[in-house]
């Protein structure tokens, strides 16, 4: 069952047994997304161990939420890649504390870049090879690597990201078009 989507309605009943203490059915949700919060939290950290510690945090802060607060999750992937986002955030606050700096960038939408993103899924090539875009990926403004790999090797839809990072569905749109046009720039300047 690893790595494999599970339906919706299933993903609910699932939800509702975690609440009444089912670890099997928590099982089955960690077997499903542990592979796409892994690489998701490793592209953004880098190193294995981390990303270890943080992708089980995820998932024991998902127990915690159903279990404690006995709250429904309407979007469970959308749910994870909140969490996971969140502790990310955090592993770098604190390496900033330790004197390691970390650069975020806000993105401001024209209305230009709104029609530009409308053929987005038109232009995509998902042939570019893993490990030239992990090279370059850092290079790219946080919120550009998150929609990278939430929408482009994690395959969440648009809605799913939008939940993820609190944005809205056409303001993914633009931000994966812009990501894309700088992660292709990066790309050819590297390899070029």
């Amino acid at each position: 069952m690893k790595g494999l989507k599970i339906e919706q309605k299933q993903l609910n009943r699932l939800v509702e047994k975690i609440q009444k203490g089912d670890e099997e059915s928590f099982g089955k949700i960690y077997d499903s997304y542990v592979d796409s919060i892994y690489r998701y939290v490793f592209l953004k950290i880098g190193s294995k161990e981390k990303t270890e510690e943080i992708a089980q945090d995820v998932f024991l802060k998902f127990w915690r939420f159903v279990r404690e607060k006995e709250n429904k999750v309407k979007n469970v992937n959308a749910f994870l890649y909140t969490i996971a986002k969140s502790l990310i955030a955090d592993y770098y606050r604190a390496a900033e504390k330790r004197e390691e700096t970390v650069m975020l960038e806000e993105t401001i939408i024209t209305e230009a870049d709104l029609v530009a993103g409308e053929s987005l899924d038109e232009e995509i090539d998902i042939g570019l090879d893993m490990e030239k875009i992990k090279a370059v990926l850092g290079e790219l403004p946080q919120i550009y690597q998150d929609v990278i790999i939430m929408k482009f090797m994690d395959e969440l839809n648009n809605d799913e990201i939008a939940l993820a990072l609190d944005k809205e569905e056409g303001h993914i749109r633009v931000l994966a078009h812009r990501a894309l046009k700088k992660l292709r720039e990066l790309l050819l300047k590297k390899n070029g």
